[in-house]
């Protein structure tokens, strides 16, 4: 499992973001506890965010992709991210897929 909290920069609110998965690349949904306000706004942000080697992540992806997409200017614009829990899932040590978009 891996864990984020996110910090909504004006307003300090609160939302976790997790993933069920046990390996970098195992792709789970995307669950989100908080303020439902801010989860929806987090979840607009992310839908179009990009995984680590340019594809969406839409509503399930793997620790990797959600680490990069919050790690995305889009959401460092509104939001403190830090990683509660699993953050050795967060190191990608497979190289890019064929034709990954960079």
């Amino acid at each position: 499992m891996i864990q984020f909290q996110v910090a909504h920069k004006g307003t300090n609110s609160v939302i976790v973001v997790s993933l069920a998965s046990s390996t970098p690349h195992q792709i789970s949904p995307i669950q989100y506890q908080g303020d439902g306000a801010f989860v929806e706004f987090l979840k607009n942000i992310l839908r179009r965010s990009a995984g680590q080697h340019g594809h969406l992540i839409g509503d399930a992806t793997s620790p990797v992709d959600l680490n990069a997409a919050l790690s995305s200017k889009a959401v460092r614009e509104f939001f403190q991210v830090s990683v509660v829990e699993g953050e050795s899932l967060t190191v990608d040590t497979q190289p890019p897929p064929e034709g990954a978009i960079f």
